[in-house]
C-alpha cells in the first residue's frame, strides 16, 4: 500500500513525458474515423459497437489511418510549410551564408540539434508535445474540408458546410501559428546552447 501513490506519480509522469505521442498515434486516427462516421454513417451499419471483436478492428483501422495520415502530413505537406518558412527565413534551418540550398541548411540544423546533449530535457517534450498538438489541428483542419465537400445525403453534416469551413479556416491557421512558435523554440534551443555552452553546464538541477 505504501508503494501504491509512487506507483500512480510514475503513471502520470509517463503519460505526461507521453503525451506527443500519444496525441500523434490516437487521436488523428480518432479524428478521421469520427469524420467518416458523420459524414458517411451508413458504412458503420455493419459495426456492432457490442462486440469486442468489431472494436478491436476499428481501433486498428483508427490507429493505422492516423500513423499513415501523421506521416503524410509529416513527410508531405509540413515539409512544404517548412519549405515556404525556410524562404521566409522565419527562425529555423534559414538560408546560410553559403547558399547551399534548402535540404543542406536543415540537415545541418538538425545535427546541431544533437549537438545540444541532453540538458534541455524539458524543453525537447515541450517541442514535441507542441509538434504533436500542430499535426493533430493539420489533420482536424484536413478532415474539416474533405467532408465539407463529400459526405452522403443521410449525414449530419449536411447543411453545416458553413461551420466545417470555418473550423478548415481556424484548424489551419491555429496549426501554421503553432508551426512557427515551435520552429522558434527550436532555434533558440540549438542556437543558444551551442552559443553558450556554459550555460548547459551550469544549469544542472542544483542550479
Amino acid at each position: 500500500m505504501s508503494n501504491e501513490p509512487a506507483q500512480q506519480l510514475g503513471l502520470l509522469s509517463d503519460v505526461s513525458r507521453n503525451l506527443g505521442a500519444i496525441i500523434r498515434h490516437t487521436l488523428p486516427g480518432v479524428i478521421v474515423v469520427g469524420g467518416v462516421r458523420l459524414a458517411y454513417p451508413e458504412t458503420f451499419c455493419t459495426v456492432h459497437f457490442d462486440s469486442w471483436r468489431h472494436l478491436v478492428v476499428l481501433a486498428v483501422i483508427t490507429i493505422t489511418v492516423g500513423n499513415a495520415l501523421f506521416a503524410l502530413n509529416r513527410c508531405g505537406v509540413h515539409q512544404i510549410v517548412e519549405r515556404i518558412f525556410y524562404w521566409l527565413k522565419i527562425e529555423g534551418p534559414i538560408p546560410g551564408t553559403e547558399h547551399l540550398g534548402y535540404t543542406h541548411d536543415l540537415a545541418e540544423f538538425v545535427v546541431e540539434s544533437f549537438q545540444t546533449g541532453d540538458h534541455p530535457q524539458r524543453v525537447r517534450e515541450h517541442i514535441h508535445f507542441r509538434v504533436s498538438t500542430a499535426f493533430l489541428l493539420l489533420t482536424l483542419s484536413e478532415t474539416a474540408l474533405v467532408f465539407s465537400c463529400a459526405h452522403s445525403n443521410s449525414s449530419k453534416l449536411t447543411g453545416h458546410i458553413l461551420w466545417l469551413r470555418v473550423v478548415f479556416v481556424a484548424a489551419l491557421g491555429s496549426y501554421i501559428w503553432q508551426s512557427i512558435i515551435t520552429r522558434r523554440i527550436d532555434y533558440f534551443v540549438v542556437k543558444k546552447l551551442i552559443a553558450h555552452p556554459e550555460k548547459e553546464q551550469n544549469s544542472g538541477p542544483d542550479s
